[in-house]
C-alpha cells in the first residue's frame, strides 16, 4: 500500500517536472539565438519578461486548486463546501490582481 503510494507520487512528480525541465531547456537552447540576433536592450527586455514569468509561475503554482479540492471533499455539508469554494475564488482573484498590479508597475 505505502509502496504503491510512493510510486504514484514519484510518477506524478516526474510528469510535472518534465514540463518545468522542458521550459528551462528551451530557455537555454534559445540563449545563443537571443544573443546573436538581438541587441542588448532587446535581450534585457526578454530577460525582464522571463523573470516576470518565473515570478508568476511561482505564485500560481502554489496549488490552490489542489488544496481547495482536498478541503472541498473533506467538508461535511454543503455550507462548508460553498465557503471553501468562495474562499478559493477570493484568494485567486486577490493573487491575480496583485500580480497584475506588480507587472503594471514594472
Amino acid at each position: 500500500m505505502l509502496r504503491d503510494n510512493i510510486k504514484n507520487i514519484f510518477k506524478h512528480t516526474s510528469i510535472y517536472s518534465l514540463g518545468w525541465i522542458a521550459s528551462s531547456l528551451a530557455g537555454i537552447i534559445l540563449l545563443p539565438i537571443y544573443s546573436k540576433y538581438m541587441s542588448r536592450a532587446d535581450y534585457g527586455a526578454v530577460d525582464l519578461v522571463q523573470q516576470a514569468n518565473a515570478i508568476i509561475r511561482i505564485i500560481f503554482s502554489s496549488s490552490f486548486n489542489v488544496a481547495v479540492s482536498k478541503f472541498y471533499h473533506e467538508a461535511e455539508n454543503d455550507r462548508e463546501r460553498k465557503k471553501c469554494h468562495i474562499n478559493k475564488c477570493y484568494r485567486s482573484i486577490c493573487i491575480r490582481n496583485n500580480c497584475i498590479i506588480f507587472l503594471c508597475d514594472i
